[in-house]
This record gives structure tokens, C-alpha cells and sequence, in this order.
């Protein structure tokens, strides 16, 4: 993959070639070189996450979609300062795209650690059940909503949800650890004994009628 480099007027170089985002055309290859592997990061920790933003912004929502939900490209943005830019990118998004982004590896965590916690849950609470166990069973999601502060939000979010949800979600990693730290213990146990198997009735043992001696 060729190096990429932004230049003035959020201008891409890509090897020999130049991308400008003011062309409807080359809108799409800008796309598709920001979601290839390692693009947004080498830019991000090169002092360019800002200039990236501004290159998502001017996408289409398919192209926004398909950058933010590559594989870590959430968590350069977030840990070079553009965590606040890209939940309002999220908010403009349709809530199964808002779920795509926020399965991708370590992009929920990332934009919890870099002081959006209460801000992810407002877009889960504004997503389908299915689509909020789906971003909550990513990889430490719970673990870290709860460690910044959103434990007893989770448990509301995992009230509304079908017990396949709630199951796929607390078998993510370490999300009961996380949310028992965080006081919210009694809670998990609940929707634990509720997802429970439960025994066959046995019912009562039926009475010997009285034999007729007659």
C-alpha cells in the first residue's frame, strides 16, 4: 500500500496521484484508501487525525460507514484527540451503521476511554435491541462503559433486551467482572438466574385412591 499523505486543501497523495475531495469521483478511492490497513493510523499518530475528520466529513454516509467501521480506525481517531468528532459522526449516521462502527475492534472502548462514555450510551439507547447486543458484546465494551462511569446505564440497556441479547452480552469479555466492580452485581446476578434454565414441574405426587373391596 502506498504511502498516504494529506497535503493543503485536504488534498490526499497517494503515491504519484492526488485525490482531491472537491471531485465527486475521487470521493470514493479516498474512501477506499482511509479504510485500507494501518491508513487513518499513520496519519493519526502523525499529527493529521483532525485533517482526517474533515476527509470523512466530506464522504458520503456509505463512505463515512466504511472508513469508521475498518478495523481500528475509531481507536486512532479517539486517542488522537477526535473522540467528541467522531460521536457526532455517529449521531448523523442511521442506528445499524452506528452499530457497525461500534464493533469494530476496540471502538467503543476507545471512545469511552477518551471521555465519551455517557455519549455511547445515548446512542445505544437509541438503537434496536439486537443492535445494541451486538455493540456491546465487542470485545471490553462493557468493561469499559463501566469503568468511565456508565455501569447501572448498561444494566438498563440490558433490561430492554431479548435473553439471547442479554446472554451474548455477558459472556463478552469481562463483562460481568466490569460491571460487578462497579456495584452492579446484585443486577447481573438477576438477569443471570432469569436466563437460567428452568426445571421440568415434576408436579405432586398423584394420591392411591382407596381400593373397592366390593
Amino acid at each position: 500500500m502506498s504511502t498516504i499523505r494529506i497535503q493543503a486543501g485536504y488534498r490526499v497523495k497517494v503515491g504519484n496521484k492526488t485525490l482531491d475531495p472537491s471531485c465527486p469521483e475521487d470521493l470514493e478511492k479516498i474512501a477506499t484508501f482511509l479504510a485500507a490497513p494501518n491508513a487513518v493510523s499513520g496519519l493519526a499518530y502523525n499529527g493529521q487525525a483532525a485533517a482526517v475528520i474533515k476527509l470523512v466529513l466530506a464522504l458520503t454516509p456509505e463512505g463515512q460507514g466504511a472508513v469508521l467501521a475498518a478495523p481500528f480506525v475509531v481507536q486512532d481517531l479517539a486517542y488522537n484527540g477526535q473522540a467528541a468528532a467522531v460521536i457526532e459522526l455517529l449521531r448523523a449516521m442511521k442506528p445499524e451503521g452506528q452499530a457497525t462502527v461500534l464493533t469494530a475492534p476496540y471502538a467503543l472502548w476507545s471512545l469511552a476511554d477518551n471521555g465519551q462514555p455517557a455519549a455511547v450510551i445515548e446512542l445505544l439507547q437509541a438503537m434496536k435491541p439486537e443492535e445494541q447486543a451486538t455493540a456491546l458484546a465487542a470485545p471490553y465494551a462493557v468493561w469499559s462503559l463501566a469503568a468511565d462511569g456508565q455501569a447501572a446505564a448498561v444494566i438498563e440497556v440490558l433490561k430492554v433486551m431479548k435473553p439471547e441479547g442479554q446472554a451474548v452480552v455477558l459472556a463478552a469479555s469481562h463483562a460481568v467482572k466490569g460491571l460487578t466492580i462497579k456495584g452492579q452485581g446484585a443486577a447481573v446476578r438477576a438477569i443471570q438466574r432469569s436466563l437460567a434454565p428452568k426445571a421440568p414441574c415434576a408436579g405432586r405426587p398423584r394420591a392411591s385412591l382407596p381400593v373397592n373391596s366390593r
